[in-house]
């Protein structure tokens, strides 16, 4: 028997669903998506994030330098007969680069974390995608045969939204967020940041200075002083400029690797979820007025 037009689209529908469910569990859903753009999406942000990783640990390796040449002075003593403890005259010099360096390794820390996010966003999409297209076949599946059960159907849709706003939130919002992270950057830290980077380059130079190794005791004492006296030299001459570069080293990596990916996460996550509520609420308006009319139905014909 052949079966009715309803029918054979309720047929239709469900082997359409089921096998969205199986091809987005094995992920070549996601293969398909990358290969119509998102693939180089994500290259694109492997490749930001792995040049600016590796940028910070320079810059950390620079900072790690100058921490150390500035914390060797800092607890030396020069003279004969008399201490002079060095310390006080780095000590504000020590604390600004103490601070950059934290900053930075923090910030290296937060790239690293976010390129492991990107994977996890990568992998569980995939999964999430699955479920929303399971929860919308059980939800056909209850209409057609459960009919009765609003509430089985309401908790079916409501699991399909969900699962779906996570599902566009992971494959779309934090990929874009990281893409828009670096366009804001490009734009707007990435020059001070590099003009930071090279000036802690430039002090890492002087405070090396000559190399020069002489022995015995007043050798020792003497290059000691000569030491001091670069160290002080050095600060004394790049105070100002020490300070402005921290605090555009501090800025910009904090900007980089947390503000401008967060807010572009939110700002599309609020867009995402705004239209979603939207053609949600119109949705359940017509299916209230639906089921209003479904219900008032036979009251109309018994009158």
């Amino acid at each position: 028997m052949t079966p009715n037009p309803p029918a054979r689209m309720r047929a239709v529908a469900v082997l359409l669903l089921s096998a969205a469910v199986v091809l987005s569990a094995g992920g070549l859903m996601r293969k398909g998506m990358d290969a119509a753009g998102l693939g180089r999406l994500k290259a694109s942000n492997d490749a930001y994030l792995s040049a600016s990783f590796d940028k910070a640990l320079k810059t950390f390796g620079v900072l790690s330098a100058v921490k150390v040449g500035l914390a060797v002075v800092q607890g030396s003593d020069v003279g004969i007969g008399f201490n002079l403890e060095v310390g006080d005259v780095v000590q504000s010099a020590y604390d600004y680069v103490d601070i950059a360096w934290r900053v930075v390794l923090a910030c290296a820390a937060v790239l690293l974390g976010t390129r492991y996010l990107l994977q996890a966003a990568d992998l569980l999409s995939s999964w999430f995608l699955a479920a929303t297209f399971a929860a919308v076949l059980l939800g056909l599946v209850a209409a057609w045969v459960l009919p009765r059960l609003r509430f089985l159907r309401s908790f079916l849709r409501d699991a399909a939204w969900t699962a779906g706003l996570v599902t566009v939130a992971l494959t779309l919002a934090v990929p874009f967020s990281v893409a828009g992270g670096h366009w804001l950057s490009k734009r707007i830290t990435r020059p001070s940041v590099e003009q930071a980077s090279d000036g802690f380059q430039r002090i890492r130079t002087e405070l090396e200075g000559p190399r020069t190794v002489r022995s015995g005791l007043w050798g020792k004492i003497t290059e000691g002083k000569e030491k001091f006296e670069l160290v002080a030299a050095v600060i004394a001459r790049r105070t100002g400029e020490l300070t402005e570069w921290v605090l555009k080293l501090i800025a910009g990596f904090v900007f980089d690797c947390i503000v401008f990916p967060a807010a572009v996460f939110l700002a599309l996550y609020a867009a995402v979820r705004r239209g979603a509520g939207v053609i949600r609420d119109g949705r359940k308006r017509r299916e209230f007025r639906s089921d209003l009319a479904e219900v008032l139905r036979p009251t109309r014909t018994e009158g």
